[in-house]
């Protein structure tokens, strides 16, 4: 995968650099569904995809240059537990649900080569950021399903960069500004980090346990959005 994004990048690189007469927008927006497959030692621990939402903005470095600069945002849950428990021993005929979630959220700055012409625009990227990993139990009422108490169990937080590509097809307009779909990939590199998978939150002899995994959080992130040209 890693040679064919550089390849893609060279590409891209050829296309973007040809001089445009035509092109309006500076910048875009929007907001992508995610998913992360886990990989390496992160994945085997885990057993899972993550799943989740992010968003972006970016903006146009010079009038004519084919390179923008971006802020990336985003959340995927990689684990779920849920019990239906007693309120406390004391009030045994009073149940409420206990969830726990395995989260991770991750924050880039992002340099991308766009093609800025056309209905079809291709574009690779790298970047940098953060992953941050986070286990937080949470209680909430069996009939309505309102959260009333919570905590984080656990959180630990990774250096992350990584390179990807993709392309945007637009689909129609909104008050001028082109609209697209966004389809793209990217493999990040995430640094070591310690984190909770499902099950390894345990209650032994009246304590509560963690079984924690220390790892590198390293993952291939598909993602499919819609974002507007302004």
């Amino acid at each position: 995968m890693r040679r064919s994004i550089a390849v893609s990048l060279v590409i891209l690189l050829a296309a973007a650099a040809v001089p445009s007469t035509c092109r309006a927008e500076r910048g875009w927006a929007g907001g992508h569904f995610d998913i992360a497959g886990l990989r390496g030692d992160f994945g085997t621990q885990v057993g899972r995809n993550g799943y989740g939402l992010s968003g972006e903005g970016f903006v146009q470095i010079g009038r004519e240059s084919p390179l923008a600069l971006g802020l990336r945002a985003g959340w995927m849950n990689h684990g779920h537990e849920s019990e239906r428990v007693p309120l406390s021993p004391t009030v045994p005929g009073v149940w409420v649900n206990l969830d726990r979630d395995n989260n991770l959220v991750i924050g880039q700055l992002v340099l991308r080569l766009q093609m800025w012409q056309g209905d079809v625009r291709p574009y690779g990227e790298a970047f940098i950021g953060l992953n941050y990993l986070y286990t937080k139990t949470s209680v909430s009422a069996e009939n309505t399903g309102v959260e009333f108490a919570g905590s984080n169990n656990w959180n630990d937080t990774a250096f992350a960069w990584g390179a990807g590509g993709g392309v945007l097809l637009r689909i129609a307009r909104a008050k001028g500004n082109p609209v697209f779909i966004d389809l793209g990939a990217a493999l990040v590199n995430g640094g070591r980090a310690q984190y909770l998978a499902e099950g390894d939150v345990q209650i032994v002899d009246d304590r509560l346990v963690y079984y924690l995994h220390d790892s590198y959080t390293d993952y291939v992130l598909w993602r499919v959005g819609v974002v507007v040209a302004f």
